[in-house]
């Protein structure tokens, strides 16, 4: 089971994601999607170690070294929702999110705050731990609970608006850098390799 499926399309002087949600809706952006196209691309020796490529509407600046660096515009406030006590920042990263930073992750209760905000937002709680790393997890439109959401950390890199954070998905730790841009940096791994037939 995965969040979704992407398929490469050539597009300018580079190449273009286009991504399918689990459901198989439509999806304008996947921030650790993104990283993994650029990876297979880079593999396949189809695009240089440093460039650009796109998605949607999202133009994504990228660098591979040890990491695979991806450098997306911060993203924009939409508005503050009041749920009960806490504050809901309405964003969009090239998806819309919500984001509620709460004392312990409850994913009951993270379905529910999803379900009020009608499914329209990809809907994230956020746990700042004793290391100052913050837990976050994700409820997608069209994919549900994920193990991982790099639009997320966008969102919260540019609500946080600090120099260099920390994000721990279930899968891992990524690093988030805010400067005029929010910078992705983290590692990807093939996990499986296949032929599919596809018939026009």
């Amino acid at each position: 089971n995965t969040d979704g499926v992407l398929f490469i399309t050539q597009h300018l002087d580079s190449y273009k994601m286009v991504y399918y949600n689990n459901d198989g809706t439509y999806g304008k952006m996947c921030g650790n999607g993104i990283r993994c196209f650029i990876d297979y691309l880079y593999k396949c020796k189809k695009i240089p170690a440093k460039g650009t490529v796109y998605s949607d509407e999202n133009i994504i600046e990228y660098e591979i070294g040890e990491y695979i660096d991806t450098f997306h515009k911060k993203a924009e406030l939409l508005d503050i929702y009041k749920y009960g006590k806490k504050n809901v920042y309405l964003t969009n990263s090239g998806v819309l999110h919500a984001t509620m930073f709460v004392d312990k992750i409850n994913v009951k209760q993270l379905k529910k705050l999803f379900d009020k905000l009608n499914g329209k937002y990809n809907t994230s709680f956020v746990h700042k731990n004793e290391e100052g790393v913050y837990e976050i997890l994700t409820y997608e439109v069209g994919a549900g609970l994920t193990l991982a959401c790099g639009t997320a950390a966008i969102s919260l890199a540019s609500i946080l608006n600090l120099p260099l954070i920390k994000v721990q998905y279930k899968l891992g730790i990524i690093n988030v850098k805010t400067t005029d841009k929010i910078n992705l940096s983290g590692y990807t791994v093939t996990v499986c390799k296949g032929d599919f037939k596809y018939w026009k």
